[in-house]
């Protein structure tokens, strides 16, 4: 069974700057015929269809084994909405997740958002900011050892330009910034291969 709460607001920010949040968003458009004409790449993932084939297809065509309801519910939300009125909300399901909406409908087009704002969905949102994409799926017991305190062996890896300061003074402020892209670039591209994290660059 799904819950929600809804409230109507209007004047809410565009569907591009609502967007710019960041990846954990899932946004959705409707065309005028309620047919799907945008997903972003997290919504695809989420209901694991591609891009394509999620394009032209009915909220109520999204057929997933978690998700279907939710689609289904923001489906049901839109045909009893007046127009141009804006929808924020919340829809939790059996299995303990929740979801945060913004459906905002403008004449050409209706932009939804969804946010997971779940505990497990808000705990991935801090873990992918402080680990590199390629890590981003970690099992479920992974993702609990951010939660609590632990001990670990770690390698850790402190790098520099031998010489540097010297070589500064001889050089224009281009060739210095040429120097120090390319060796971001190779150190990054060797971190990353090695699945490690970049902790910070000083």
């Amino acid at each position: 069974m799904l819950e929600n709460n809804t409230s109507s607001k209007r004047d809410l920010p565009s569907f591009s700057s609502l967007s710019l949040e960041g990846i954990n968003l899932y946004a959705l458009r409707l065309g005028n015929d309620n047919l799907i004409n945008y997903a972003n790449s997290a919504l695809c993932k989420l209901v694991e269809l591609s891009r394509d084939a999620i394009l032209g297809m009915k909220l109520t065509d999204i057929n997933h084994k978690e998700y279907t309801d939710v689609f289904g519910h923001l489906n049901q939300l839109i045909e009893d909405s007046k127009k141009n009125e804006t929808q924020k909300g919340e829809i939790k399901l059996n299995n303990g997740g929740e979801f945060s909406f913004t459906i905002t409908p403008t004449k050409e087009y209706i932009d939804i958002i969804l946010r997971d704002s779940s505990e497990e969905g808000k705990l991935k949102q801090f873990v992918n900011k402080y680990i590199s994409p390629n890590l981003g799926d970690l099992t479920h017991e992974e993702m609990l050892s951010f939660t609590y305190p632990e001990r670990r062996n770690m390698s850790l890896s402190f790098t520099d330009l031998r010489g540097f300061t010297a070589m500064s003074e001889k050089l224009s402020p281009e060739e210095i910034r040429n120097i120090i892209n390319t060796y971001l670039d190779e150190t990054i591209r060797a971190v990353d291969d090695n699945q490690a994290t970049v902790d910070k660059i000083v």
